[in-house]
């Protein structure tokens, strides 16, 4: 994950129209936001990071859904992902770790000086 450029917004509003996975969503002007130090499993069941939710896919994204879809969401811009903006919203971020639908990656939290959820 790239660290954040000058070109980047500080923020963004988003409009939540899709959500991916527990840690990915669409907004309204089709901007991918990859939620900041979040380490959810991927559809196919794999994960990228270790330890490894034990939540799978088909049961963190409802999760995730309820928690975003259709909300306007601020993000704030910590960098980027690929094709994605990493964005951090910290009571979106901490509900997804209560529910078990992801875990915490701390070597972001840390990158990314994000206060962790307590």
């Amino acid at each position: 994950m790239g660290a954040v450029s000058v070109d980047l917004p500080p923020v963004i509003v988003c409009h939540v129209t899709k959500v991916s996975d527990a840690d990915t969503v669409t907004c309204r002007n089709g901007t991918r936001v990859r939620l900041a130090a979040v380490n959810a499993r991927e559809r196919d069941g794999s994960c990228n990071h270790h330890p490894c939710p034990r939540m799978r896919h088909a049961q963190a994204q409802p999760i995730a859904a309820a928690l975003m879809l259709g909300k306007v969401i601020r993000f704030r811009i910590v960098g980027t992902n690929g094709d994605r903006l990493v964005g951090e919203h910290y009571a979106t971020r901490c509900a997804l770790f209560r529910s078990g639908a992801a875990l915490p990656w701390v070597e972001y939290e840390q990158a990314y000086k994000l206060r962790r959820c307590s």
